[in-house]
């Protein structure tokens, strides 16, 4: 999997950006929230679930914002791409064993998950198989544009609402670029005129405008 190179500069804001949940990240953490429960209840079987979506859905900050009602529940996260197949067959062992929600986030379908490999563990596929799915969406431009939003003012920093529209619009719909414009924004020559501000904060990010003003 590929992700993009970090930007040459320090944001002006330290610490993660505002949680907004898309409606596709809400619905995701609502299933990942009643498997949690569910195996918390459960007296025995696999505690692993699939989180499933496109780069830029927010899965990693989906799970870390997860907060099951009970206090001796634990959910762990897991990014399938770090780690080769016989090491994932042991982390699901371990924690169906210790009774904690594996939550194992992948970009693409099960049935495209190590095409090829030889060492796959015969009963990894199985045991990924009988784990629930629960599928998050590529967040949508009004999604995009709530998060901007909330980036900006984190920054303090605002724009028209012509300007947000043509920033969130030539966007990529990934929820990690709206902190970086931010992060560009904070550093854009104030001699420029808006447009050009705008433009060079977009270029920032790899992002060139299409849409018109």
């Amino acid at each position: 999997m590929e992700h993009q190179a970090p930007l040459p500069f320090s944001p002006r804001l330290k610490g993660p950006p505002p949680f907004r949940p898309s409606g596709s990240q809400q619905d995701a953490r609502n299933a990942l929230a009643r498997h949690t429960e569910r195996f918390a209840r459960a007296s025995g079987g696999l505690t692993t679930v699939l989180l499933i979506g496109p780069q830029g859905a927010g899965k990693t900050r989906l799970v870390d914002e997860l907060e099951p009602s009970s206090s001796d529940v634990t959910c762990d996260a897991l990014d399938a791409s770090e780690v080769d197949p016989l090491s994932l067959f042991g982390l699901i062992n371990s924690a169906a064993a210790e009774r904690r929600t594996l939550v194992i986030e992948a970009r693409s379908p099960l049935s495209r998950w190590y095409p090829g490999q030889l060492d796959v563990p015969a009963d990894l596929h199985s045991r990924l198989l009988a784990a629930p799915v629960v599928d998050i969406d590529r967040p949508s431009e009004d999604d995009i544009k709530s998060v901007l939003s909330a980036d900006l003012k984190s920054h303090g920093q605002r724009l028209s609402e012509a300007d947000l529209s043509f920033v969130t619009g030539n966007l990529p719909r990934d929820l990690a670029t709206p902190r970086q414009f931010c992060q560009a924004f904070d550093l854009v020559d104030q001699r420029l005129n808006r447009r050009e501000q705008l433009q060079w904060a977009l270029n920032q990010v790899h992002v060139a405008p299409m849409k018109p003003f």
